[in-house]
């Protein structure tokens, strides 16, 4: 019954059941304030794109931060969008794609996503400042300032130009 807002400032959650308003912020564990995107996984978790401080995920459960950065596999610290499906949480950057999958993490003894791969324009794949991006059906499409790139998600190899399609004005 909560909802989450990003804003410049960082992220708000209203208690509709309560009426009551919540900032997160930086000094709270937040990996910076100036929030892009938002999304909720299977746990309740919020993970949190940031414009410039990477990625931050908030459990549910203990209301702990997490970062996840370019030093943890992320294409990039600019997180422009972010997109959950199912078993898969796609992180939109401004060069390229990262993909966390449901697994297993060791280090905190649950199930949550953990980083799986990225596919970075600045390799090749024409997903450069990704402006947002969505799975239908067996394809992702990705929305970037030069138009639309689009591949299937079940592809051998996404890190592969070739995999993708691009259509530009």
């Amino acid at each position: 019954n909560d909802i989450w807002l990003a804003s410049g400032g960082g992220v708000v959650r209203y208690e509709e059941t309560i009426g009551r308003f919540t900032a997160f912020t930086n000094t709270d564990g937040l990996s910076g304030n100036d929030v892009s995107s938002l999304a909720i996984d299977p746990n309740r978790d919020l993970w949190i794109g940031t414009s410039g401080s990477g990625l931050s995920r908030r459990r549910n459960d203990n209301g702990t931060f997490r970062t996840f950065s370019l030093l943890d596999g992320l294409a990039s610290d600019q997180v422009n969008t972010l997109f959950r499906q199912d078993n898969t949480l796609w992180v939109g950057t401004d060069d390229g794609i990262s993909l966390f999958i449901w697994g297993r993490d060791p280090d905190e003894e649950r199930d949550t996503f953990v980083f799986s791969d990225a596919y970075r324009a600045s390799r090749g794949v024409p997903v450069g400042n990704l402006n947002s991006l969505v799975v239908a059906g067996d394809a992702i499409w990705a929305a970037t300032e030069t138009g639309v790139a689009t591949a299937l998600t079940d592809a051998p190899n996404l890190k592969d130009p070739v995999a993708w399609t691009t259509y530009t004005p």
